[in-house]
């Protein structure tokens, strides 16, 4: 799997962008039903949907920050001096098998729903 654009993204309207490789994270649309299928038109300023997708797009913009919060946050230290995992306290250096900050980066890194220690 590739890897994804670094940030910081920005918001230019309904475009979702990485300055620093120039390349559009995603442009923010509207779904609409044809028939079976359902199928995507420009986002229009003042249409129903407007003010929900630009709150989306300003979570989707924060991304590559909490990225870097939870590949930053992982182990703690503990007064007797060994490390726990801060999200599913598991003893250094082991994680609990289901352990969410694992299996949240595995999905980010493309590994589906494998959990790697």
């Amino acid at each position: 799997m590739a890897e994804h654009s670094s940030g910081p993204w920005e918001q230019t309207g309904t475009i979702i962008w990485s300055p620093s490789s120039k390349a559009v994270v995603c442009n923010l649309s509207e779904p609409y039903p044809d028939g079976y299928l359902v199928k995507h038109q420009e986002l229009r300023l003042g249409s129903q949907g407007w003010d929900e997708a630009m709150a989306n797009g300003s979570l989707v913009i924060t991304a590559p920050a909490l990225l870097a919060l939870v590949e930053a946050v992982e182990w703690v230290h503990l007064a007797w001096g060994g490390m726990m995992c801060a999200w599913c306290k598991g003893i250094y250096p082991n994680h609990a098998p289901d352990c969410r900050r694992q299996r949240a980066l595995a999905r980010v890194r493309g590994e589906g729903n494998e959990v790697q220690a």
